[in-house]
């Protein structure tokens, strides 16, 4: 499934780019930067606040039904208020004024976060079914694309189709969430929603914190450069939130219920199994930014066209993101959140973030947008050292020499291929 989504955005991406250009490319990306807040917001921390929860209490069916009532209502509740904030924004920003179709197709995406309860599958364990209904909303997508943006004057239409299929999606997954695990929905409760707020608080500032040094940095390069300029960041930054989304995201989806499960059991066996797990998802998000730092100057030209050569040494800089970002969900997902260690979690994101957000100021002042590839890098090295410090401080060390070794990683494989084949054959 991640084979096949990983397909259709570069289906779309080098076809769209080179209708509309890098200047309308960089403004739907700058107000795509800021609607990706107020999804954070309407998503909250369900992700892992939520999908822990079910994890825990999978066979309480009376528990997932308040927890998926009180979810969907806060959802409700966290969409008005981002309504209300962002008609205020719309009005008061010159840059969202400009383009004001594009902004509030961007924002229409929201409705279909709304109504998505990845959080309920990933806290079942059924994230197949997930990556069928994302599946189904990036053909609905690409093929939307190619009928009906054939002129640059059209690329308003991209964010609206990107929400149409977001929302198609999102209503779908929640119909059969509801029939599959036969979820009635009980009626509202303020108390409870703000208790789903207050637990979940630290780490919705955590994922804010996290979006600060990444996301923003396109919002503070459109204070200092072109456009243009901010179109090649925007492409080179595009290839790597796709490649995160598609491998890197998937596999910390898939981890953490099962992560979480076993420190349920007990701590030893939850670092354990992080213990066994960590070098084979460290070594995978290694060699495929290993890939993107070498083919940088074919890879951008290949998804964009030679209209976007200044963005290789921005996307050759951020290729070995994914591998950080790939350390640090180990170390801080998979390891201090299972250990409901959050306000630390959230400590070391907010510091990376405002270093991250302060190197973004000062060298996109003076170096433009290689500045910002530094400041993400820069974030992303200092979640690695104060995650790890703050294991090491509690005597936890998942890096065990004796999982890196070639013997481990081949008898990894051997396992795998037959695992797979198994399943193939019972198919």
């Amino acid at each position: 499934m991640q084979l096949a989504n990983l397909v259709m955005p570069f289906l779309t991406l080098p076809y769209l780019t080179k209708i509309i250009g890098p200047d309308k490319f960089g403004v739907i990306n700058y107000c795509t930067a800021i609607v990706t807040y107020f999804v954070l917001i309407v998503n909250f921390s369900f992700d892992m606040q939520a999908s822990r929860a079910v994890a825990q209490n999978s066979g309480d069916a009376y528990f997932i039904n308040r927890l998926f009532s009180n979810v969907l209502y806060t959802k409700i509740m966290l969409f008005l208020f981002c309504s209300a904030v962002f008609g205020v924004l719309l009005w008061q920003l010159p840059q969202l004024q400009h383009e004001r179709q594009v902004a509030l197709y961007s924002f229409a995406i929201l409705i279909g976060w709304v109504f998505t309860p990845n959080w309920l599958y990933q806290g079942k364990q059924q994230l197949s079914k997930v990556a069928l209904f994302n599946l189904g909303a990036k053909i609905l997508f690409t093929a939307a694309v190619f009928m009906f943006i054939h002129h640059k004057q059209q690329y308003i239409w991209q964010p609206l189709l990107l929400s149409i299929s977001q929302i198609a999606a999102g209503v779908f997954s929640f119909v059969f969430a509801v029939r599959t695990f036969q979820i009635k929905l009980v009626a509202p409760n303020w108390k409870n929603m703000v208790k789903v707020l207050k637990e979940g608080s630290n780490l919705f500032f955590s994922m804010i914190t996290i979006n600060l040094y990444s996301n923003t940095t396109i919002i503070i390069l459109g204070i200092f450069v072109t456009v243009t300029q901010v179109g090649y960041y925007s492409a080179a930054y595009r290839l790597i939130i796709t490649a995160i989304s598609l491998l890197s995201i998937p596999l910390t989806q898939a981890l953490y219920p099962f992560i979480s499960a076993s420190f349920g059991i007990n701590r030893n066996k939850g670092i354990s199994d992080l213990q066994s797990i960590m070098p084979v998802g460290l070594l995978f998000s290694f060699m495929y930014s290993l890939v993107f730092f070498i083919m940088a100057p074919f890879i951008i030209p290949l998804f964009y066209g030679p209209q976007f050569l200044p963005a290789v040494p921005v996307f050759r800089m951020l290729s070995f993101v994914p591998f950080l970002v790939s350390v640090n969900s180990f170390l801080g997902v998979q390891a201090l959140l299972n250990l409901q260690l959050d306000k630390q979690f959230f400590r070391i994101t907010l510091t990376s973030a405002v270093l991250g957000l302060v190197t973004a100021v000062a060298l996109g002042h003076f170096i433009g947008i290689r500045g910002g590839a530094i400041s993400w890098l820069v974030a992303e090295c200092c979640n690695c050292l104060f995650f790890y410090l703050t294991l090491k401080k509690m005597s936890i060390h998942l890096f065990k020499a004796e999982f890196f070794r070639y013997s481990y990683f081949k008898l990894v494989t051997i396992k795998a291929i037959g695992h797979l084949t198994k399943n193939v054959s019972l198919k």
